[in-house]
């Protein structure tokens, strides 16, 4: 495209090297602009090249075609996304692969949630097709529940309840995630702690084992720790067992997803809740039997996947 360059433009009229056109002064001997086959082409091609940018072919009897054409060209500048829209799905899914997306309907939205899996042993993620973020929730084994052995009151026989498995939780990229080993963490028995669960550098450890020591010493199983994630929560203390000749509660400490067990005559109450720890045993009938703890419940690992 260019300005009018004839001998008889009007020089500089809009400014340095911007010439225009002027109608001529007889008065003066200023010639009017002339106007000349070049300059008419130029001004022709550039206005039908827009038509014909849009597929159009040039039609005489329309007036209106460089006005539809931009249209088309162009997105409304009061609101240049509902454009797309308009344009109908093929539009919205070459947009959203332009920025790096998918989807774009109902059924194939960028950000939904694709899939839940919930994993109670040992295993290597493998994620559903389409998943590009992952939402980890790992929990580790509660511990076992505390047991007891007793005669009279002055042995013991209340035992302490089981330490929940603290919780790790973790939003992770594909890459992060998938082939990643998954190691979830046993409930505790006998005694003994819950299993620590680990995922993607994330580590849920186990309640630790409700006390059965002395008969002025029972304590309840520490809180399993967590470490990793971008939210680290730590399990429940169990419940102290005897001290003295004061029988105390034994419940199991909880995890997040719930309370653990209780205590029970002649048996602790194992633990239904993922992580949670088991209820120590006590025997009001001092019968000399050893009655053991509640179980405490295995760990989890929760992963929500989104496109």
């Amino acid at each position: 495209m260019h300005r009018i360059d004839t001998p008889t433009a009007q020089k500089d009229k809009f400014g340095a090297g911007k010439n225009g056109f002027t109608r001529g002064n007889p008065q003066t001997g200023t010639p009017a602009t002339d106007l000349d086959d070049d300059y008419f082409d130029m001004l022709q091609e550039e206005l039908a090249g827009v038509v014909e940018a849009t597929g159009v072919n040039l039609d005489k009897s329309k007036h209106n075609q460089l006005l539809t054409a931009l249209k088309a060209l162009l997105l409304s500048r009061a609101h240049p996304f509902a454009d797309i829209k308009a344009d109908g799905t093929a539009a919205i899914a070459e947009a959203l692969s332009n920025l790096g997306l998918v989807g774009g309907l109902a059924s194939d939205a960028v950000g939904r949630l694709i899939g839940v899996k919930i994993i109670t042993a040992s295993t290597t993620y493998a994620a559903t097709p389409g998943t590009k973020k992952v939402l980890a929730i790992i929990t580790g084994g509660g511990g076992a529940g505390g047991s007891c052995s007793a005669t009279t009151t002055g042995s013991t026989f209340s035992g302490a309840g089981g330490g929940g498995g603290g919780t790790c939780i973790g939003l992770l990229n594909l890459a992060d995630a998938t082939n990643k080993a998954i190691t979830i963490g046993a409930g505790g028995a006998a005694e003994l702690a819950g299993g620590s669960t680990t995922f993607a550098g994330m580590a849920a450890g186990g309640g630790g084992g409700g006390g059965y020591t002395s008969v002025t010493s029972t304590p309840g199983g520490t809180s399993g720790t967590a470490t990793g994630g971008i939210m680290n929560i730590p399990g429940g203390h169990g419940g102290d067992g005897q001290s003295g000749a004061y029988l105390i509660s034994g419940m199991g400490g909880g995890s997040l997803w719930g309370t653990g067990g209780r205590s029970g005559q002649n048996a602790g109450i194992s633990s239904i809740v993922y992580g949670a720890g088991g209820g120590g045993a006590y025997d009001t009938g001092f019968s000399g039997t050893k009655r053991n703890g509640g179980n405490g419940a295995p760990g989890v690992a929760v992963i929500l996947e989104f496109a």
